[in-house]
């Protein structure tokens, strides 16, 4: 399968969680697939179908650090003078919009890299002349491409996971790694309306093999615990990446929409 490879790294990066509301906003580990989603809308310039796009990727930072950030609530306002009790007008035009600053903290990552796996191929011209700013989690958080190229992945038998996204499904084999809601997709075209789906953030290498095989020569924190009896699995790898005990890296591939 061809698919576009990109390669790119930054400085700060962040994943808010949409649901924590208490004055912190913690950070995924790892971007979420709309995330994904919104970044390859960016180099393409507009909001693509997600029927047939896929994406995988491999991704690392270096640490986690908090910011003290201010956020600016806005509210409609009364369309009268500002009054305040015992100081009579305060600000004598009509005021259409008011607000509140509220300080809060915030999660970061520090010096996010990235290879990115993106199906179909095609668009590999978009993300070499990208239409808009490339960044990734907030709007300050630049990225810079550092390599783009069209590369087949291969079919194999075994392969490694490590440092990537893999479905819910895989938490019962890999029995490991973090489950976490993400938000899969947000449907500009119905008021951003999002979907959610269940993943596996895994950070540790986990080897999958067939069943038949030994796995007496692997250490026992890369030991594979996915057994799968009886079915003949196969994996997407990248020829390119590092080989591991006979293995490449597994390049799991996510949809956006099933």
């Amino acid at each position: 399968m061809q698919v576009v490879r990109v390669e790119m790294e930054g400085l700060t990066t962040s994943f808010r969680y949409p649901h924590f509301m208490w004055g912190r906003h913690p950070t995924f580990e790892m971007p979420p697939p709309a995330t994904i989603y919104g970044h390859i809308c960016s180099a393409v310039g507009e909001w693509m179908d997600p029927i047939g796009l896929r994406f995988g990727y491999t991704f690392t930072h270096e640490g986690k650090g908090e910011d003290l950030e201010h956020v600016h609530a806005i509210s409609p306002g009364t369309g009268r003078p500002l009054r305040q009790r015992k100081r009579g007008v305060v600000f004598a035009e009509p005021v259409n919009i008011q607000g509140n600053v509220n300080p809060l903290t915030r999660e970061f990552l520090f010096r996010p890299r990235m290879t990115l796996y993106v199906s179909p191929a095609d668009l590999a011209e978009y993300f070499r002349s990208p239409r808009y700013p490339t960044v990734l989690g907030r709007s300050q958080d630049l990225m810079s491409y550092r390599r783009v190229e069209v590369v087949d992945l291969e079919r194999a038998p075994r392969a490694y996971y490590e440092h990537t996204l893999l479905p819910w499904e895989m938490q019962v084999r890999v029995r490991r790694g973090v489950t976490v809601l993400m938000p899969r997709y947000v449907d500009y075209s119905r008021g951003r309306e999002p979907a959610f789906e269940r993943y596996v953030i895994l950070q540790n290498r986990v080897v999958l093999r067939p069943v038949e095989e030994r796995q007496e020569d692997l250490d026992e924190e890369e030991r594979p615990v996915i057994r799968y009896e009886d079915e003949a699995m196969l994996h997407w790898v990248d020829p390119d990446s590092p080989e591991y005990k006979g293995a490449k890296r597994g390049v799991w591939l996510h949809g956006f929409t099933e």
